[in-house]
């Protein structure tokens, strides 16, 4: 009964670290792929905030840059 027991509780937590490794992968896994989502975006506002920055330079209307560009007016008016 006794060894019964041991090999029970060996069993048990071989089973525990294992469920622990996959939720630790997926996590890492869920991880980067918010990080690379929030460096997407990061990126295409980036992208969006330099195509602002030439549009001020030639005069073009403000509200015409924040349909372009989906910046804010309060944005633009950082820029300026």
């Amino acid at each position: 009964l006794y060894d019964k027991e041991i090999v029970e509780r060996k069993l048990y937590n071989s089973r525990m670290e294992e469920v622990e490794k996959i939720g630790m992968e997926k996590g890492i896994e869920k991880g980067i792929e918010k990080g690379l989502k929030q460096g997407i975006e990061q990126g295409k506002k980036e992208n969006n905030v330099e195509i602002a920055k030439k549009m001020l330079l030639k005069n073009t209307d403000i509200e015409y840059i924040m349909d372009i560009t989906g910046l804010t007016k309060e944005e633009l008016d950082e820029l300026i």
